[in-house]
């Protein structure tokens, strides 16, 4: 939703701009982060998964694991992906599928 068609726009300052560039740049620092952490712990813990999950025989809790596990690393990957595409590619056609293709394809999934 959003706020009612009345409501007037707030005014912006060169301040608040530059707060949300600000805020803007720290989110997707993290998001990098956050991305490069999670590809190091699947570097990591990739041999013990293959000895304890992958040898093991197929129940629905392996089947959940290895959905969240992975599907964790495609969500956090595909947005700070996106995110690279708009740094770098903003505005052009690719990064705006990349972005709807994002956004509404996990949907049904809750993620």
């Amino acid at each position: 939703m959003g706020p009612p068609p009345d409501t007037p726009i707030p005014a912006t300052t060169p301040e608040i701009l530059l707060y949300y560039t600000y805020v803007d740049k720290i989110v997707q620092g993290l998001l990098f982060s956050a991305f490069a952490l999670l590809v190091w712990d699947h570097a990591l813990t990739f041999h013990r998964e293959v000895e304890y999950v992958w040898k093991g025989r197929w129940t629905v809790i392996k089947i959940l694991f290895l959905f969240t596990r992975y599907a964790t690393l495609v969500v956090v990957g595909g947005n700070a992906w996106s995110q690279w595409q708009a740094l770098y590619i903003r505005g052009t056609e690719f990064a705006d599928l990349t972005f709807f293709v994002l956004q509404f394809s996990l949907a049904p999934f809750g993620v």
